[in-house]
């Protein structure tokens, strides 16, 4: 009969963590985002016509990977509930991006051909970023980043 306690005092644990959260954001979700991009096409008549360079910052908040978990008396028990009030935070994120293009008309102008090269991530943070926490604040998850990412697009508009 012991067992059959601690799994429903488990099981109510659980419960009464789900129902403690109610309301609160999600952990994965961070409160402030902010993106700037920027693009610039050279002239035609220019030296550098048709060319085209461009870039953006990527800014995201901190976020929430756990939390500690208190004891409360209910009911005349303890139970166990996240403390909602002191995140434990992973660290904000800023990343760079960039591209260069170029357009041209084919065909006897019949055909506007692109051609452009982005770079995602160009500073390439390769540090293990962390998702998850333990109740002391140990980290117990981590994800690697994807790193930088180049892409080559070509388009015809006709």
């Amino acid at each position: 009969q012991p067992v059959r306690v601690r799994v429903v005092e488990t099981l109510l644990n659980a419960v009464n963590a789900t129902l403690a959260r109610e309301g609160q954001s999600v952990s994965e979700l961070r409160r402030w985002r902010f993106n700037a991009i920027g693009n610039y096409s050279f002239a035609r008549a220019s030296v550098l016509g048709g060319w085209s360079i461009g870039g953006a910052a990527r800014w995201q908040d901190k976020v929430a990977v756990g939390y500690p978990i208190i004891d409360v008396r209910q009911d005349g028990g303890t139970i166990a509930v996240p403390d909602l009030t002191r995140p434990y935070l992973g660290p904000s994120e800023l990343k760079f991006d960039g591209w260069v293009g170029y357009t041209r008309r084919i065909w006897r102008d019949r055909v506007r051909w692109s051609v452009q090269l982005n770079v995602r991530d160009i500073l390439n943070g390769d540090e293990l970023v962390p998702v998850m926490a333990q109740p002391d604040g140990s980290i117990a998850s981590w994800v690697a980043p994807q790193g930088r990412v180049f892409n080559l697009r070509s388009s015809f508009e006709f």
